[in-house]
């Protein structure tokens, strides 16, 4: 069972932490297979799959990019990143 630890009055850059860390936002923490892809969907669900950081929440695209400013560009067919979430998730 996880234990959660109640902070009173979580300042920004402990909230943003911890969204790296859970969101995998960190270049150490990214999404590099897709046994990782499908465990992070698995937690987060499906609707957070190809989002990115222009709508709050998790995002499988920004967990393999591994940075919280990932933009998914308009010719996703040329961005490597797009490619590679979609070949981890296949």
């Amino acid at each position: 069972m996880e234990t959660r630890l109640a902070i009173k009055n979580p300042t920004m850059e402990l909230v943003e932490a911890h969204r790296d860390l859970h969101w995998r936002r960190d270049p150490d923490r990214r999404i590099e297979t897709a046994h990782e892809a499908e465990r992070f969907i698995e937690e987060v669900g499906f609707l957070f799959a190809m989002t990115d950081s222009r709508r709050p929440g998790p995002s499988l695209y920004t967990a393999v990019c591994g940075r919280r400013d990932a933009h998914i560009p308009r010719n996703v067919q040329k961005d490597p990143e797009s490619s590679l979430t979609w070949r981890n998730v296949q």
